[in-house]
Order: structure tokens, then C-alpha cells, then sequence
């Protein structure tokens, strides 16, 4: 399951659903947004996003965009917003990372800038975001020092006013 935490207010989905009776949500992440398998896709998280806000809103019309791409950093997904913002026009991100960025040792501070960045433009390209989590497990837990990471997610989610979506497996 997930679990949705923060006292942010998602004003722009808020607006979306009220007004225009319309809600596009994109998913950026990396592949562990996706679960592997020919079914994978509609067993993984987004999938099931989308159809728990379909039954929560039926008289909303909820549409879901995926942009998930193997061993990216916060960086390389953060310089693809910008296209994401003019092609989608999402009113809400959900954004997943850190899993990779710990693997591959970036720097936490440039971790923190880069979702920093991301969810500045998204802001300003008129989207609320959520922030979710890494994919825990505790093999990967043992293995990756996701802690730093964590830590600087939850400070952007805090100074940026979004919300953070816990995974669970």
C-alpha cells in the first residue's frame, strides 16, 4: 500500500477537478515505478492510481501519463520537465526517485538541488507535486544507504510545499 503524508495542498488538482471537471496526473520515475512481466505495468502503482481515482471521482475525467526510464538521477529526470510540462499539462506529478542516485553516489546536496529545480518548474508550469519515495526492500535496504537521500527529499518536500507519497512493499 501507500501513504500519503504532508499538509500540503494540492490546489492545482483542487482546481483541475473542481472547474474543469479534468485531472492529468504524469508519473515520472525510474523503472521501479514499473513492475517487471507482461502484466507488469497494470499491476504497478500508477495503474492502480488511476483506477482507485476513477472509482474515488467518477464524475472527473482522470487521465494517466507514465514516463518511467531505467537508472536515471533526480538530475536527468529534472532536465525533462520542462517537456513533460509543455506535452502533458499535468495538474499533478507524481515523481520517484533517489534509489538510483544512492546506487550511483551522487552527491545528497546535488540531489536535494536537483528536485529542488524539478519541482520549482513544475510549480511554476502549473502542476502540484507529490514526492515519492525510493522502492524499499530489504535487500536494497542493505545494500544502498538511502537515508541521505531521504532526509533531502523530505526537506524539499517541506521548503517546495509538496507532498510525499510512502512506498510500501
Amino acid at each position: 500500500g501507500y501513504l500519503l503524508y504532508g499538509d500540503a495542498p494540492l490546489e492545482r488538482v483542487s482546481a483541475a477537478a473542481n472547474k474543469d471537471k479534468k485531472l492529468k496526473i504524469a508519473v515520472l520515475g525510474t523503472a521501479s515505478a514499473m513492475l517487471p512481466g507482461p502484466d507488469g505495468a497494470n499491476a504497478a502503482f500508477p495503474m492502480r492510481l488511476e483506477a482507485a481515482l476513477k472509482r474515488r471521482l467518477p464524475k472527473i475525467d482522470v487521465s494517466l501519463v507514465v514516463q518511467t526510464k531505467p537508472r536515471q538521477t533526480a538530475a536527468e529526470m529534472s532536465d525533462s520537465i520542462e517537456k513533460l510540462i509543455v506535452d502533458e499539462k499535468p495538474n499533478l506529478v507524481v515523481w520517484q526517485t533517489g534509489t538510483y542516485d544512492a546506487l550511483k553516489g551522487v552527491d545528497p546536496e546535488e540531489f536535494r538541488s536537483s528536485i529542488s529545480d524539478g519541482v520549482e518548474t513544475l510549480h511554476t508550469g502549473g502542476a502540484d507535486v507529490v514526492l515519492m519515495n525510493m522502492q524499499y526492500s530489504p535487500r536494497t535496504g542493505s545494500m544502498i544507504a538511502l537515508g541521505a537521500y531521504l532526509d533531502n527529499m523530505r526537506w524539499v518536500r517541506s521548503e517546495e510545499h509538496t507532498s510525499e507519497l510512502q512506498s510500501r512493499l
